[in-house]
């Protein structure tokens, strides 16, 4: 035999080899692709459930900070008015 004939077997059972080898790598990979889409779908159920929960404490936030606007807002008003107040008796306690 000569070395002409041998080397072209070699080569092809060499492809063989490796592209039986690519088809389990992507037969590998496309199962993996089916758990990951399986894990991406329960997070999203799970997310989803929490939306619910999410936007009660979100009403809830907003409701507070709005309470919290119209108190300071009345303290800050009454604070001004007795500061201003006791202005106008210093004004007038000077000009005496």
């Amino acid at each position: 035999m000569d070395l002409a004939h041998f080397l072209p077997i070699i080569v092809y059972i060499l492809l063989i080899v490796f592209l039986v080898i690519c088809i389990i790598i992507g037969i590998k990979v496309v199962k993996a692709m089916d758990k990951i889409d399986r894990i991406a779908d329960n997070i999203e159920g799970k997310v989803n459930s929490l939306n619910g929960i999410f936007s009660v404490v979100d009403k809830t936030a907003n409701r507070l900070n709005a309470a919290y606007d119209k108190t300071s807002g009345l303290f800050s008003k009454i604070v001004s008015k007795v500061a201003s107040i006791k202005n106008k008796g210093k004004d007038e306690d000077e000009y005496e």
